[in-house]
């Protein structure tokens, strides 16, 4: 998940292939949508969110305000299934996480 910009980006990868993708405009609805979008996703590649086995956030650096809202959703996402949380940063935040 990257949300340190007002695009927001999620991603579903399986075998190191992505699988399910999602940008879209979040703007100043990023903290009502979030969760909402990741189900969505989620559902669209035809797996549920309990199903997921680890958690990718982008840390930074970028809007302090977007990282917190991605952060913080990672973070409940990855306590409520008992599951690994890596955060990363760079360009190539994606490839460092997998």
């Amino acid at each position: 998940m990257r949300t340190d910009s007002p695009v927001s980006q999620l991603y579903i990868y399986r075998d190191m292939e992505c699988i399910a993708e999602k940008s879209w405009e979040s703007g100043r609805t990023l903290a009502r949508d979030l969760l909402s979008e990741i189900t969505e996703l989620c559902k669209g590649a035809s797996i549920s969110i309990n199903e997921l086995d680890g958690v990718l956030c982008y840390q930074g650096p970028g809007s302090f305000t977007g990282l917190r809202i991605g952060i913080t959703v990672c973070n409940t996402v990855a306590y409520a299934g008992n599951l690994p949380i890596i955060g990363e940063t760079g360009e190539n935040w994606l490839d460092l996480g997998l």
